[in-house]
């Protein structure tokens, strides 16, 4: 009987081992488990942070989009009531085909300078001292707009244009348009 009990007690000692043993092993599948449903813990929330940063994304460029239709739609509603832009330089500009020649300013020097008003022919019976000095009423003093009109004989004119003019409304006369 000892015997049958010390077979018995050995058996259950083995028993108790086995358990141990199938204890220890469930403790590390509980464990793995658990170490696997962190890692997919973790990987759902990284998920949803990429889904929340694509979202964000896509709200971001439709603002964007939204944002330049309201600016461009801005901009043609500006357009329509206070017509094109223009820009902000005034006077002349350097080649416009409507201008008079004398303005456009190519060959302006070659072409246009003061010359003195050749004397009228000599009509007969005349001497030389007799003969009047070529003068002529200067066109610019004479149809000024800007200053007052002024009677002002002269004795030049300008070779290309053919118009007698003093030396100082030369200049005016081939830069203004009104002068």
């Amino acid at each position: 009987m000892v015997e049958e009990e010390m077979e018995m007690v050995e058996e259950m000692e083995m028993v108790e081992e086995e358990m141990e043993m199938v204890e220890e092993e469930m403790e590390m599948v509980e464990e793995e488990m658990e170490m696997v449903e962190e890692e997919e813990e973790e990987e759902m929330v990284k998920e949803e942070e990429e889904e929340m940063e694509m979202v964000k994304e896509e709200e971001e460029e439709e603002e964007e989009m939204v944002k330049e239709e309201e600016e461009e739609r801005v901009g043609r509603l500006i357009l329509e009531r206070y017509g094109t832009p223009t820009s902000g330089l005034r006077g002349r500009a350097l080649s416009r085909p409507n201008l008079p020649d004398r303005l456009g300013g190519r060959d302006y020097i070659a072409r246009h300078y003061l010359i003195p008003i050749p004397p009228p022919e000599k009509q007969e019976g005349e001497t030389r001292k007799k003969r009047k000095r070529a003068q002529r009423q200067c066109i610019v003093c004479a149809h000024s707009e800007i200053r007052d009109r002024v009677r002002q004989l002269v004795t030049t004119m300008c070779k290309e244009c053919q118009l007698p003019m003093c030396m100082l409304c030369f200049q005016i006369y081939h830069v203004q348009i009104k002068y």
